[in-house]
């Protein structure tokens, strides 16, 4: 059984982000607005108080991290999940049998993407992979709110943002 601390920073907004865009590996960076909001985490988060540092490896929490001050240990494990075809879209772009497909959360897999049971286990996997300690992790708003679904309770993080928790895995 492992004890964890950890600090959950969702990277800043992107273009897409702004848009109301679903973007999941596509590799989009951050926009203006996204750096200004990680600027103002570095007030709230000291990556050398962590054991360890870890980011997704898309270039939106990269760049997060690079700002904060870290050198995280990459693992594509924390990327968001794969929309498939419906990466790039938004809500109001999707026709309604589109749409019934976000509702059905236990079942669901995106056109051409990832299955909710596939993404949570991918997500599990990383998470009973660390050691026990303090761990920060840069990734994405899906695999917060799931992570947070999973063990804790569910708080919304805006970009830019962190949540921190403690689990016992």
């Amino acid at each position: 059984m492992a004890n964890l601390d950890l600090c959950l920073v969702r990277h800043g907004s992107t273009d897409w982000t702004e848009q109301s865009r679903f973007c999941g590996w596509s590799d989009i960076g951050l926009s203006s607005l996204g750096k200004l909001e990680v600027e103002s985490l570095k007030k709230n988060i000291d990556p050398n108080f962590f054991d360890m540092v870890f980011s997704s490896d898309l270039s939106r929490c990269l760049e997060t991290a690079d700002i904060i001050g870290s050198n995280p240990q990459v693992d594509s494990r924390l990327r968001e999940v794969f929309f498939g075809k419906f990466e790039g879209l938004t809500w109001k772009e999707l026709d309604d049998d589109e749409r019934k497909v976000f509702l059905d959360v236990e079942n669901f897999r995106f056109p051409a993407g990832e299955s909710h049971s596939d993404f949570n286990n991918r997500i599990k996997d990383f998470l009973f992979s660390l050691e026990d300690g303090s761990h920060l992790l840069i990734t994405h708003g899906g695999v917060i709110r799931l992570i947070l679904n999973l063990y804790a309770r569910d708080v919304p993080v805006p970009p830019g943002g962190f949540v921190e928790i403690s689990l016992e895995l």
